[in-house]
This record gives structure tokens, sequence and C-alpha cells, in this order.
């Protein structure tokens, strides 16, 4: 296989921040700086170690300067039965030992899956960042913050991935020694059980390339598009590219930390983070259809579950107040039970989506990895050009996700794939059927508004980039009108009598841009006049 890697290490810099993947800030004001220099190198070089390992196929030693090097080589007197504390819990150093093991057994996984597909990687970049460091006494533990980006192609569009580690050391006779490890990224795959038998998956994914595995699901393509087509009682069809965009658009912190709108952990600052209740994956996964659904991303409206949310499903930033269908992966396909339409298909573990058209991939929620009480992880498919997983990419958050294809994780089990079409408001008329008047939107009946404005979301674009922004509305409307805001300017342009428009622009600075949309149906002298906004952010590095 060829392997052509430039790679650029960036400089390490320790930034001290509100923790996203523990809890707790550090004093460290009695521990000297050299010892906490010594300590996060130690930390560095092993996670890069495993990074190298994993991404590029290196074959360094995991066990060199971990508890499993101590009872192996047993250079000190070191009993299995002694007990250090971790994450607050105390452990033998026989259970730390099988810990890095395991951890080790994951890297190694994760390169056979990749080298027996023949991945390669052009443009490797990886740069980890000490997030937090604490040292009390003979223990310490360090949060590190990786970024990596490569692409699959010379020409091809750069790839993203974002991982927490927390690595745990003791000092043992003078020396600092790993005794754990926590991977942000063996957790949402559900990987941390000592019982993950890495041979075991290994097998499994070598009977996917064999073909040797039920590639059945619960559905036929016919099934699927006599189920998918009719959306005309719907108030709100499902926009694939505004989802896309919308997964991009929050997957990357590659762009200027002193930029308007910059939100340095790439999290929509309008819903709560749940990284440290469980995982983000869900949640963020649901933003993505809330988006391909005209959510308005304005913190009001997320706050009073503005539609598309109902109650079946929100979020809500101010409380963290939400519905399990929100952010959990066991309960997210029960917002069809009444409110949305979609397609939910079980099965794909040969490794393709054989019978699934493109146009149904695009934009599909897939969820992963299943346990006991459903699945352990929650991705949204922002790419297809065949139905092979290595002609699939997607976005995630938990660990954070850009333009992967699916090839390059251990998705190797059964899987779900949920297809949303549409989404009504679930209002129901008091006159049975609503009536409209000529270009009116308003119901004569309860008052029920039907006029709808959708904006074209964009992917992240370079600072200088030209593009056109367009909208269109379900109606003829006496006027649109399209407003550019970055920080404190704003620039509306209006339009008369039409139902779509379009507005060229050049972003010349980086940050986040907001964009509102807005339509009215007739004049607003009639009283019956209502209006429609669409708000939504374009991303500009």
């Amino acid at each position: 296989m060829k392997l052509r890697i430039l790679c650029i290490i960036t400089c390490l810099c320790v930034l001290l921040s509100t923790n996203t993947f523990a809890s707790t800030l550090s004093d460290n004001t009695r521990v000297s700086s050299t010892e906490v220099d010594e300590v996060e190198a130690i930390a560095i070089n092993y996670i890069t170690q495993y990074v190298y390992n994993s991404y590029l196929y290196y074959t360094n030693d995991l066990y060199e300067g971990t508890i499993h090097e101590v009872l192996e080589e047993q250079y000190c007197t070191q009993e299995q039965n002694d007990c250090y504390s971790v994450a607050g819990e105390s452990v033998s150093t026989s259970v730390l030992s099988d810990r890095i093991d395991s951890f080790k057994a994951a890297s190694d996984y994760f390169r056979y899956i990749r080298t027996t597909q023949e991945i390669t990687r052009y443009d490797f970049a990886y740069s980890p960042t000490v997030i937090e460091t604490s040292i009390t006494n003979d223990s310490a533990y360090v949060h590190i913050y990786t970024e990596i980006s490569f692409k699959y192609e010379l020409d091809g569009e750069t790839a993203l991935c974002g991982d927490n580690y927390i690595v745990y050391l003791q000092k043992i006779q003078g020396q600092w020694i790993i005794v754990d490890v926590q991977s942000e990224e063996l957790i949402s795959y559900g990987f941390t059980d000592l019982n993950t038998t890495y041979s075991d998956r290994i097998s499994t994914f070598n009977q996917m390339l064999a073909g040797n595995v039920d590639s059945s699901t619960n559905t036929s393509f016919a099934s699927l598009t006599a189920e998918s087509t009719s959306t005309s009682d719907y108030d709100r069809a499902y926009n694939v590219n505004n989802a896309i965009a919308y997964a991009y658009t929050y997957t990357t912190s590659a762009y200027n930390e002193s930029s308007i709108g910059n939100n340095s952990s790439f999290l929509n600052d309008n819903f709560s983070d749940y990284t440290n209740y469980g995982g983000n994956c869900q949640n963020f996964v649901s933003q993505c259809v809330w988006a391909g659904f005209g959510g308005n991303d304005t913190l009001e409206a997320v706050n009073n579950h503005d539609f598309p949310m109902n109650d079946n499903w929100y979020e809500t930033k101010s409380t963290m107040a939400h519905t399990a269908s929100w952010t959990s992966t066991s309960f997210f396909d029960y917002i069809s039970s009444s409110d949305c339409e979609m397609t939910t298909v079980y099965g794909f573990a040969n490794g393709n989506f054989s019978g699934i058209p493109l146009s149904y991939l695009r934009g599909a929620v897939l969820h992963v990895n299943p346990k006991e009480d459903g699945y352990s992880h929650a991705v949204i498919i922002t790419k297809a050009i065949g139905q092979s997983f290595s002609d699939i990419e997607i976005c995630a958050n938990s660990p954070m996700r850009k333009a992967v294809r699916l090839c390059d994780q251990p998705y190797d089990d059964s899987m779900r794939l949920i297809m949303p079409t549409a989404m009504k408001s679930g209002r129901t008329c008091t006159g049975g059927t609503h009536l409209f008047t000529g270009n009116h939107c308003k119901c004569n009946y309860c008052g029920y508004n039907k006029l709808t404005v959708t904006g074209t979301m964009l992917k992240p674009i370079a600072a200088g980039t030209t593009k056109t922004i367009s909208a269109s509305a379900n109606s003829s409307c006496y006027r649109m009108a399209i407003c550019i805001r970055y920080g404190n300017t704003e620039q509306w342009t209006e339009y008369l009598n039409t139902s779509q428009i379009n507005k060229t622009f050049t972003f010349s600075n980086a940050g986040l841009y907001t964009i509102t949309v807005s339509a009215r149906d007739v004049a607003p002298s009639d009283a019956n006049s209502v209006t429609a906004t669409h708000v939504f952010k374009i991303r500009v590095y």
C-alpha cells in the first residue's frame, strides 16, 4: 500500500479552560513547573504514539512506560493487589494493567481494519493540546485534546478528527508511570468494558469483508419508496443540504479564534452540551435534523421550542430540559410516532447500503455499535457517492468527526439507518380543514400560519469568498428580505412580489455570520397578514 504523508506536528500549547471531558480544574500551586512539564510530556508522547499507531499504522510500543510494563518486567517490588486512585476509584494494579492492555488492543484493532482496507492518508497533521493537568502528591492526570486532519486523496476534502483523552499517572520509585487512559472515542463506541474482545471484533470485520454476514434489512427499496413519497399532509419537507451544511458548520474549530462569533469548542451556543452527561452525539445529530427541517438558529426559538421542535422532541438551552428523543439513540425514532415522516432500516452489517438510493442516504441519521438498550453512537451521513462504506462520509460529535469515511470507523456491527422526510406541526384546525383565501397564508378558521421560508445554508467557506444566498417561500409573497449580520453590522435587501430571492455577498472576515431570511404573504395593512423567518449561521474561516 502506498502511504504518502506530510506530517505536521504543531507546537504544543497549554490551555486552561472549562473542561468538557473532565469536570474539575486543578490547583498545582505547590508543584514545580518542571514536574508539570515532565508529566505533560509523558502523557502527550504516549497519546501521540497511540494516534500514530491507529492512523498511520506505526508499531510504537504502548506498554513502555506503563503499569503493564512494571508488572511484566518486575523491575520494582510492586504487588499486583496494590491499588491506586483513578478518577476517584481505587483500582488494583492488575486491573490497571489489563486496562492498558485493552487500550493497546484498541490501537491494534484500528490499525488492522484500516490497513486491511488500504486506507491512505495525505497531508496528515496532528495537534495535541493540554487542557488540564493535575498533580497531587504521587498521582497525576493530564487531559489532552487532539485534532487530526488529513485527506483520503491528494486533491480531496480535508477530514477532521477531534478526540479527548485523560492520561492517569502514578509516581513509582521516583518515576512517573502511566496507569490508565480514558478515551472519548472508545467510550462513545462502547469499547470501555474490559470484556471487549478485539480479536472477536477483528473476526467479525473479516467476515464482513468476506461477505459472510447477514446482509438482510427490515425493509426493501420498494417499501422505502412507497413510505417516503407521500408528504402532502406535512408542513415542512426535510432539506438534506441544510442538514449537511449545519453538520459541517458545527464540527470544526479550524478558524481564527479571535474572529467574531467564535466558539472555540465548535459547538452551537444556542444548545446545551451533553458531553459530560452521557455524550453529545445524539444531541448534535438532532440539531442537524432540526436544521434540515428549518429550525431558527436563535436562543429564543430554541428555548421556546419553536417548530420543528414539539412536545415529543425538544431541547432547552436555558434549563437543559429535553426529551429523551432529542439526546438518546434509544428514543430518537420515537418522533416518528405522530409528527415526523421517517423511514427506519436495520441491518447493513455487510459493509454497504445495498438497495438504499443515494438520495436517501445523504442527510440520514445512522446509529452504530449496538448495545443492550439501543446503540452506543449517533452520526449523520454527509456524503454518499456509492453504497459501500468507503463511499460514505459522516460528521459527528463526541468525538468530533468531519468528512470521515464510514469504513474508517469501527462500525462493523448491525446499524440503524433513519431517513427523515417531512415534519408536521400537529395543529388541528377548528374548522376541520384549513381554509386560505387568495395569497393569504393565515387560516380563516383557526389562524394557522402556513407560510414557510427556507434559506439555503452553506458549508464553511474561506474569508474573501463570494457566494449567493438563496431563499424560497411556499407561497408568492408581498415582500421577502435577506439580512446578513456580522458583529454589529447588518445589511438588509428587500424584494417585492416574489417567492424566490437571491443575494450575492462577499464574506470578507472570519467568524460566524447570521443570516435572516423573512417573508410576508400580503401587505401589512391587511389585518390578516402573516410573516415567516428562517435564521441560520454561515461559518467563515
